[in-house]
């Protein structure tokens, strides 16, 4: 350290060493918020780097997915296998660390593009809302070594967005998907909102226990983007066949299987018809088969949601509202949008942007 000793005819030289205090003082302020995108007085972007990211991506105290994630499930992610008698919670310990490591740092450029892309986000939700737009979002970057390099998905507050995505972006498919994940968390953040935006779609909460075939259940895939399995709504099926039902995701193999090198590789899906147990406390999944595949004919199901409800992303209805809240939001910068959309899904639309907007 230095001891400058100030003298009444040293003054003069004071001024320099202030103003270059001033100019470190400024620059450590401008490097403190430099991940952060002021959006208005209440909303902000938090563009988190990679130590800051390794601690978001494995907090969740709201849905608790790591709660319920199954070992088959980090197995697939991580690519390791375990034994029959390993405990979930190794797994899980496992599965932390290793999407920990999985995050990095964005550049400097993508910054000044995810500024661009998420201003214009808030622009866009607040012509519908004032209270649409999440106060804080972050921001987190992965490498794609778990889900793959193309999967985007949210935790809490967060938006992982794989680094592929970011190589060679087109920027209006970047903004509709960026929205699809906005209204994942604000669906997680308003719970009256969202059994509104449910209702919509026709899926309503189960309230009693749900009881699920045991190797089934331990083939059970969680979407981070919908943890909750537990929403049912009525299909008319091929035939007439009516049935109360949901959808369920899970793996197509028992363990890890060397040749599948992609998480998207052992995805399976379907709706499965659920009926009230003997005494009517539970509802049980209805399977058929060693696999406990489902017994419904679901042939067709992806057009019938999309003719009805504009999207044949349909394997849980939070993913069906949030394309709806995309094509919502990016109706009021270009409603030529609409167009496009079938009259009950133009309906949709009108309902959906009527929920956002009164609550």
């Amino acid at each position: 350290m230095i001891f400058i000793r100030k003298t009444r005819f040293e003054t003069h030289k004071i001024i320099p060493l202030i103003a270059l205090m001033l100019l470190v003082f400024n620059a450590c302020r401008t490097d403190k918020n430099k991940n952060e995108i002021a959006l208005s007085v209440a909303h902000k972007v938090l563009v988190l780097d990679s130590i800051e990211a390794s601690k978001a991506i494995v907090k969740d105290d709201i849905e608790h997915f790591f709660d319920k994630i199954q070992t088959v499930d980090v197995s697939i992610q991580t690519k390791k296998a375990y034994n029959t008698p390993t405990k979930r919670e190794a797994a899980v310990f496992d599965y932390k660390k290793f999407i920990q490591q999985d995050v990095e740092d964005f550049t400097q450029n993508e910054r000044i593009f995810l500024e661009k892309t998420m201003k214009e986000a808030f622009g866009l939700s607040d012509k519908i809302s004032h209270k649409l737009f999440p106060n804080e979002i972050k921001l987190i970057k992965t490498k794609g070594n778990h889900y793959g390099d193309e999967t985007y998905y949210t935790r809490e507050n967060s938006i992982i967005i794989p680094k592929a995505a970011l190589i060679k972006p087109n920027y209006d498919e970047f903004l509709r998907v960026i929205l699809h994940e906005i209204s994942h968390i604000y669906s997680r953040t308003n719970p009256s909102a969202k059994a509104k935006l449910y209702a919509a779609i026709g899926f309503k909460r189960i309230a009693q226990p749900l009881v699920i075939p045991d190797s089934l259940k331990r083939r059970l895939l969680t979407n981070p983007d919908g943890v909750d399995e537990n929403w049912a709504t009525k299909l008319t099926l091929d035939g007439g066949k009516e049935a109360f039902a949901l959808p369920l995701i899970y793996a197509n193999e028992n363990t890890l299987n060397p040749s599948k090198t992609a998480f998207f590789q052992y995805l399976g899906w379907n709706y499965f018809e659920i009926t009230p147990s003997v005494s009517g406390n539970n509802l049980v999944v209805q399977t058929i088969g060693a696999q406990q595949k489902s017994t419904l004919n679901t042939t067709g199901i992806n057009q019938l949601f999309k003719d009805k409800f504009n999207t044949d992303y349909i394997i849980h209805p939070d993913e069906i509202i949030a394309d709806n809240f995309a094509i919502a939001l990016l109706s009021t910068k270009n409603d030529k949008i609409m167009e496009t959309l079938t009259a009950d899904g133009k309906r949709l639309i009108v309902i959906i942007k009527e929920i956002l907007s009164s609550e």
